[in-house]
């Protein structure tokens, strides 16, 4: 019995240990974008002039492999943040993205279905409940009020201001994201890094609920261009009954698991 006491004793006490641990790094998430290993390299001693013996003849120099120095004064060690920039995601067929100045910016081709691109976008905002302080159907183009952000790999969560518009370029058609403001604790943003970040994070969500949307409407457009499917009954060369389905397989294949599920 007192070895079933210590036992339970023992175990309790590892799990309290466990739960102050896991309790104290949730609350800095400051590893996540942090190198891990060795930092032996800070210690690194600075490059001295190379002073040869008395006697020693050494070879002509070459500037070829001259280690330059630099003056470059970036966050090292434990304050280098390892995270790659964000990057704007093609989602869309046929369209491009880039960051540039601020904005993140998503071209699309222009064909038949970008003539109601704008409502689109719209829909595509909202459905991220992104809020809307002024929009302007004229100009195709909003403003958003703050868009609190969470992500899991900061301390202290930002906060920010955008410009969505669509503007046509020639035979191509613009989704902008320009950033209008970027807030961290109450305290303005002013690191380029942190800007593209963001606008680029709202400019991936907008393009990937575009793309929903989008689809939904090809969805549509083809369920009302097939109209009715024939479907026959038939057998086949051994006398086993057969279902013919007269219609594109796509459209077929779509159907199938609604149709199965019905007959169980």
């Amino acid at each position: 019995m007192a070895y079933s006491v210590q036992k339970s004793t023992i175990a309790t006490l590892v799990g309290v240990s466990l739960a102050m641990m896991l309790s104290a790094c949730s609350s800095d998430q400051r590893y996540k974008r942090q190198v891990s290993g060795d930092e032996a390299y800070l210690e690194t001693p600075a490059l001295q002039e190379l002073k040869a013996p008395a006697g020693m003849i050494l070879p002509l120099q070459n500037s070829t492999y001259d280690i330059r120095f630099g003056n470059d004064k970036g966050a090292i060690g434990k304050a280098l943040d390892i995270r790659p920039p964000a990057q704007a995601l093609a989602l869309l067929n046929g369209s491009r993205a880039q960051y540039s100045n601020g904005a993140a910016i998503m071209l699309v081709e222009n064909t038949a279905g970008t003539h109601g691109l704008w409502g689109q976008v719209v829909r595509a905002v909202q459905a991220d409940n992104f809020p809307i302080a002024n929009r302007q159907d004229a100009s195709q183009s909003l403003t958003t009020d703050w868009i609190a952000f969470n992500r899991a790999d900061e301390d202290q969560q930002y906060r920010g201001r955008y410009q969505i518009s669509v503007q046509p370029q020639g035979y191509q058609t613009a989704i902008v994201v320009k950033s209008l403001a970027l807030e961290q604790s109450g305290s303005p943003v002013t690191a380029n890094g942190e800007i593209q970040r963001y606008a680029v994070n709202v400019l991936n969500d907008v393009v990937s609920n575009l793309d929903k949307i989008q689809g939904e409407l090809a969805d549509a457009r083809a369920n009302r261009t097939i109209g009715q499917i024939d479907v026959q009954s038939g057998a086949d060369d051994t006398g086993l009954p057969l279902l013919i389905v007269r219609a594109p397989y796509a459209q077929v294949w779509e159907r199938a698991p609604a149709v199965l599920t019905r007959l169980g």
